[in-house]
């Protein structure tokens, strides 16, 4: 077994690696994770085999007392490891995520009294994880090319509509509002928190904020990988607003990931667009003495 070693380093850095690693998309991107840090506790890490830069991940830092623990960040369904490369070849492949997760997975039971982050769809072996220890849990969500043949497949009960005017406004205190009323008053982030987020979020050019007369949606652009992600939805009738958007192509022609199918009330609701289901894991575990 090949000694490997964890150095922190910058945000910078960090989003160099995601640019060009495997499993890399913008919520481990360098803007991504600096607006993040204007709210959270990031840090970023890499891991060396001899001397050889082979992955990096992020961190989210929660403190409790004196006591840390390690959660995704709040709309963040994916705050990944990201690879170097992986070997085409079983053997070579083997050897290289046994290094790499086992090491990533040492130092988070290591530094965290539990942790729980979901990794990449595009990374599918999971098995590595369950050898070191951590626990995974199996999760799913919803992929859609955004093609006339894909909007063809859409529910008619959506697209039977008139289409809805979708004015691009930035309004964050407006949509909070919305977002309140939409998670019964329990969004997972504060009002100040939110609105200081999609600021940055926005002067980095990583948001749009389409708006009718009764909903919002925001989505998260991952130009490099060419995927929007439906980063937050609220109102009434938001299905017939996401559906207008990709319509009159206001996304440029980008893929939608609708950030997760995984309650029956939510599966139902996304599953009007006839997407396709693609799955990802969630890796737990809490601190070990011995790692």
């Amino acid at each position: 077994m090949s000694q490997t070693k964890i150095l922190r380093i910058d945000l910078d850095e960090f989003g160099k690696l995601s640019k060009s690693f495997r499993c890399g998309n913008v919520f481990v991107s360098s803007e991504y994770l600096k607006s993040l840090e204007k709210i959270k506790n990031i840090e970023s890490y890499a891991i060396y085999e001899k001397d050889r830069l082979i992955a990096g991940f992020p961190v989210n830092i929660i403190r409790k007392g004196i006591l840390k623990i390690f959660l995704n960040p709040p709309f963040t369904p994916y705050f990944n490891i990201v690879f170097e490369s992986i070997p085409s070849k079983e053997r070579e492949r083997f050897r290289f995520f046994e290094a790499s997760v086992k090491s990533y997975a040492g130092f988070l039971k290591s530094r965290f009294m539990y942790y729980s982050v979901s990794q990449s769809p595009e990374l599918s072996d999971s098995r590595h994880f369950v050898w070191s220890r951590a626990k995974v849990s199996l999760r799913y969500t919803y992929y859609m090319e955004s093609s006339k043949d894909a909007l063809n497949g859409v529910d008619r009960m959506i697209k039977n509509k008139d289409i809805a005017e979708a004015s691009e406004e930035y309004d964050f205190e407006k949509h909070y509002s919305m977002l309140a009323e939409s998670y019964s008053k329990r969004v997972p982030i504060s009002k100040s928190d939110y609105e200081i987020l999609m600021a940055d979020l926005k002067n980095h050019g990583l948001i749009r904020c389409f708006s009718s007369k009764s909903a919002s949606v925001t989505f998260l652009m991952d130009r490099a990988n060419r995927t929007s992600y439906v980063y937050n939805i609220c109102g009434e009738d938001t299905a017939l607003l996401i559906y207008s958007v990709m319509k009159r192509n206001l996304l440029e022609g980008y893929a939608v990931d609708f950030l997760g199918a995984n309650t029956k009330r939510i599966s139902r609701y996304k599953s009007m667009f006839n997407p396709q289901i693609k799955s990802y894991f969630n890796i737990s575990g809490i601190y070990d003495i011995i790692h």
